[in-house]
């Protein structure tokens, strides 16, 4: 199942986000990206970017979004991705589409999550939760201790 994985590795996280944001900047949505954490393997970013570039995806064709952002977080051996906007539409205006499925099946090759929906009054929650392989050299700590690498603490 790995290798479906590896086989999206012409994904690169960081161009991905300096893409990404070229393109909703492009659109009129201000966006705010973290920096990759170092290290990550090549499987986990390729995941990650394609979460980003379906989640950009999602922001110009189904919100009406001004602001979005994109931070990235180790939290013991996982990385977190989340990316907001403000822009969700009223319920039942969009038809549902496949692009949150394959996010799904990509994520569960390695053992991750994704959720997407609603988040506060006006705004929408995309978040990916993939963990790091045993005994990889990314940054990481122990379970119960966050490691800001590359993304905001919390």
């Amino acid at each position: 199942m790995r290798a479906a994985v590896r086989g999206y590795r012409a994904v690169e996280l960081d161009a991905e986000i300096a893409g990404v944001r070229a393109v909703l900047e492009a659109a009129g949505v201000r966006c705010e990206a973290d920096d990759p954490p170092p290290g990550l393997p090549s499987e986990v970013g390729a995941v990650l970017a394609w979460v980003i570039r379906e989640g950009a995806t999602n922001v110009i064709k189904h919100s009406e979004a001004r602001r979005c952002s994109i931070v990235l977080t180790v939290y013991g051996r996982s990385v977190v991705l989340e990316m907001r906007n403000d822009g969700v539409r009223a319920r039942g205006t969009e038809p549902a589409g496949s692009g949150l499925t394959g996010l799904e099946e990509r994520a569960a090759v390695l053992g991750g999550e994704i959720t997407a929906g609603r988040h506060g009054r006006d705004g929408f929650l995309l978040r990916a939760v993939v963990p790091l392989p045993a005994g990889d050299g990314a940054a990481a700590g122990p379970a119960d201790e966050t490691v800001p690498a590359g993304g905001r603490e919390r």
